[in-house]
């Protein structure tokens, strides 16, 4: 049996990381769809048998019409190749009372296609000689429950689990199912983390598209899960468009360096400088953003400019309550040794992977 799995869509009409397109959504927006179309094209040339999205199609609750229309229309060819489409509730889109496309899973009903089914409570699934768990995003206890009982089954999910990466740097995750709970079942194909990760008898898709800049060095795509005799995956690779960070420090030549540099053609574009009001006051914001969109770059975000003091303050504020990977950035900022976070950061990770799981 084959599946393809993808997650983490975000699809929203107020996209910060794109700009306005000729007919009124959003480039990043145009971004994401085709990405979906892609890993769709995918399924039917591959002769799927099952298309799974495992949470957070849509950023939020209730989202306008056209976006839930744009949606659709991306997923219109998996109906017309009868591959059947399961969607699995995340909690940016799912509470206890509503659910994304109650009305489109009604018609589709009414109409008399079984192509589409929304998972907004856990559910076996026994269609298939394969035995499937489905769980949406809700209280752990509802969902353990029902694995306690129903062991050696393939899980598709949109769920924490402890020791799972949130992201590059950060801290492994001290929430969600439990190495125990793992064991229990045969394989666990997830979305919620957008980081893709493999580790013991689980998966996390990964987003299917970088949503900030912290996601702007990972890997994005989808998964083709073949079940036999055993469970097997390729992740296959979008190619999405650059999401590039600079940052400056007094006394560096801003407009010298932009005007340097090639390759950015479709970039998205986030610029940090820190220095003093007077070093700061001389650069021409609206010069770099010309420069950088002449080279091609499809979105320049407003630069942020931070005094020293500023930059003090917000380390102070950040060192309190903030995970270790920012504190190490903001270090490495202040004292001016940019090139000596990699080997903080990999340092951090090396710890935080060797603590033993609870």
């Amino acid at each position: 049996m084959k599946i393809i799995a993808s997650a983490d869509l975000h699809l929203s009409m107020k996209e910060n990381n794109g700009s306005t397109a000729i007919d009124g959504f959003n480039t990043r927006l145009h971004d994401k769809l085709n990405a979906l179309s892609q890993s769709i094209q995918y399924a039917i040339d591959t002769k799927a048998d099952l298309y799974i999205s495992l949470g957070d199609e849509f950023d939020s609750l209730n989202p306008p019409e056209p976006l839930r229309l744009k949606f659709i229309e991306a997923l219109s060819p998996l109906f017309e190749a009868d591959i059947p489409l399961i969607i699995i509730m995340g909690n940016h889109v799912y509470n206890a009372t509503y659910y994304n496309l109650q009305s489109e899973e009604r018609l589709l009903n009414l109409l008399g296609t079984k192509k589409m089914l929304i998972v907004s409570e856990p559910m076996l699934f026994e269609q298939y000689e394969i035995p499937f768990t489905f769980i949406p995003w809700s209280y752990i206890n509802n969902s353990r429950t029902l694995l306690n009982s129903n062991t050696n089954r393939i899980i598709f999910h949109h769920m924490p689990i402890v020791g799972a990466s949130l992201t590059d740097y950060e801290f492994l995750s001290k929430d969600g199912f439990t190495p125990d709970d793992l064991k229990k079942q045969l394989a666990w194909f997830g979305g919620h983390y957008h980081k893709h990760q493999l580790k013991d008898n689980y998966c996390y898709v990964g987003s299917l598209v970088k949503q900030d800049f912290g996601e702007r060095n990972q890997e994005k795509g989808f998964l083709d899960i073949n079940i036999s005799e055993e469970i097997e995956y390729d992740f296959i690779e979008i190619k999405d468009r650059d999401f590039l960070q600079f940052d400056f420090t007094e006394p560096d030549d801003v407009i010298d360096y932009f005007s340097s540099i090639n390759d950015i053609e479709g970039a998205v574009i986030k610029i940090t400088m820190t220095g003093s009001n007077s070093w700061l006051y001389k650069i021409n914001k609206q010069q770099i953003i010309k420069i950088l969109q002449d080279k091609g770059a499809i979105r320049v975000l407003p630069p942020e400019m931070n005094t020293e003091g500023e930059t003090r303050k917000k380390a102070v504020r950040v060192s309190d309550r903030s995970p270790f990977s920012d504190n190490i950035r903001e270090y490495c900022k202040q004292k001016k040794k940019d090139n000596f976070e990699p080997i903080m950061q990999s340092i951090l990770t090396e710890i935080n992977n060797s603590e033993p799981q609870l």
